[in-house]
């Protein structure tokens, strides 16, 4: 069966602050609390760096976290976790996002073609499109 929330990695959320589309039409039935929408620490840590990366200025990047912190429920796996799916994932930086997607039985949203089709393996996954039509 379906989860009734969506973890958001971390394409989702930038997309989803960056621009128009379903990503952004997903944050804002989540803020909205039309959809219950997740994410992990670890998540919003590599949305920090990408968006350092890009060039956002602290302030900036600190408006968009407390604006993800807001209405994302954050579920972190246990290192235990991660470490039972250390060999299912060759992108290591996938697995603590698989590991808090199983522990807590969401459905996971990514734009990730390679990490979508290793995880659904392993837990349900969506595309942004899939998830809106879902959550209708």
């Amino acid at each position: 069966m379906a989860s009734s929330s969506y973890f958001l990695d971390t394409n989702i959320l930038i997309s989803g602050i960056l621009w128009e589309g379903n990503e952004s039409d997903l944050l804002d039935l989540g803020e909205a609390g039309r959809v219950e929408l997740c994410t992990s620490t670890y998540v919003l840590m590599e949305v920090q760096s990408a968006l350092t990366d890009m060039g956002y200025s602290l302030m900036e990047i600190f408006g968009h976290i407390l604006y993800f912190r807001n209405f994302l429920r954050i579920d972190d796996p246990t290192m235990e976790e991660m470490e039972e799916y250390w060999d299912a994932l060759s992108a290591k930086s996938d697995v603590p996002v698989l590991a808090a997607v199983k522990r807590f039985g969401h459905t996971l949203v990514t734009g990730d073609s390679s990490l979508r089709k290793k995880a659904a393996k392993h837990v349900d996954v969506k595309t942004t499109k899939e998830a809106l039509d879902q959550a209708g």
